[in-house]
């Protein structure tokens, strides 16, 4: 969720957060990436474990602080450190206090599994220097984990994070992140104005994408507004493509014609004795909503909706 409101999630924007958050809609189902991902969470804390001989353990309590405990993280692994305590329990109200530190910890584990085409999202893993004590090198990760992590570190008071992540299924790198007091406080900050002033407010986030326009102005409201020079020139480009789509559109329609008639009654052109274009009939079955207005008018009314979009059209 920090990631989206802070606008750094590829797959969500602030606004589809907002309305999930205040009940408008239902979040969407986790996909294959994130089952996966939870399924090999275990997998990938025991190999970090594994390489540097740190003894993990998992934390299963939603974490809270700040006002009413509005904000909240369930991180993924604790790991002991025996200079505080030897396993790792959440702290009474009055020993966080004293400590600053939710759990009788201050180190974290986050374990992540990635597409291998996301790999160049994360550098040189940071494995030699952290299982030598030593790290000298700074650490490179998508930036929606930076602030989910940082963001943990706020709720928690824990000082460092490690993160293991499976790239590709064959490719284990792992990282140091420590905490960065300014980070927090503009992350804090950031989602502090969206939780109190647009969630419990109900005042939708401003939009960032063409899809959240559709969702926040289903509708226009019929006046016009002078274009600025920047918008003038992406008009000027709009028109250009669309010229240009035309164009293409009308070279492949008198191309694919050519072929058409050199094929005839024939199934298609071969290549080096290997099926390189055909043109073959295919059946489809078609609801004909014309010919059912006309036979059951009355049906038709009884079942037709309206519905409205917004269209794009140059003038």
């Amino acid at each position: 969720d920090v990631a989206t409101v802070l606008g750094l999630n590829p797959y969500k924007t602030p606004l589809s957060l907002w309305e999930e958050k205040t009940g408008k809609t239902k979040s969407s189902p986790a996909g294959e990436a994130a089952y996966w991902g939870t399924t090999l969470e275990d997998v990938v804390a025991k190999e970090f474990s594994k390489r540097t001989g740190m003894k993990i353990q998992r934390v299963n309590f939603l974490l809270s602080t700040g006002e009413n405990g509005w904000m909240r993280g369930n991180i993924d692994r604790a790991i002991v450190n025996e200079q505080i305590a030897k396993a790792v329990r959440v702290n009474k109200p009055e020993k966080a206090a004293e400590t600053g530190l939710m759990l009788s910890t201050d180190v974290g584990l986050e374990c992540k599994t990635a597409n291998a085409f996301m790999a160049d999202k994360w550098g040189p893993s940071q494995e030699d220097e952290i299982v030598s004590g030593n790290v000298v090198t700074e650490h490179q990760i998508p930036l929606y984990y930076e602030t989910q992590i940082q963001w943990y570190m706020a709720v928690t008071g824990i000082k460092k994070f490690y993160v293991a992540v499976l790239i590709g299924g064959q490719d284990f790198r792992m990282y140091e992140v420590q905490r960065d007091e300014d980070v927090i406080k503009a992350i804090i900050e950031k989602c502090h104005a969206f939780w109190f002033k647009k969630v419990l407010a109900d005042v939708p986030p401003d939009p960032i994408n063409a899809d959240d326009i559709k969702k926040l102005y289903a509708r226009d409201n019929g006046e016009m507004a002078e274009a600025t020079n920047e918008q003038a020139i992406d008009i000027g480009e709009l028109r250009n493509l669309k010229e240009q789509i035309k164009a293409l559109k009308e070279q492949e329609e008198a191309v694919a014609s050519r072929l058409i008639m050199a094929i005839g009654e024939k199934t298609g052109l071969t290549l080096g004795g290997k099926n390189a274009v055909t043109y073959k009939a295919m059946s489809t079955t078609r609801f004909s909503s014309t010919d059912f207005k006309k036979s059951h008018p009355d049906l038709y009314q009884a079942f037709a909706k309206t519905t409205s979009t917004r269209v794009l059209r140059l003038a």
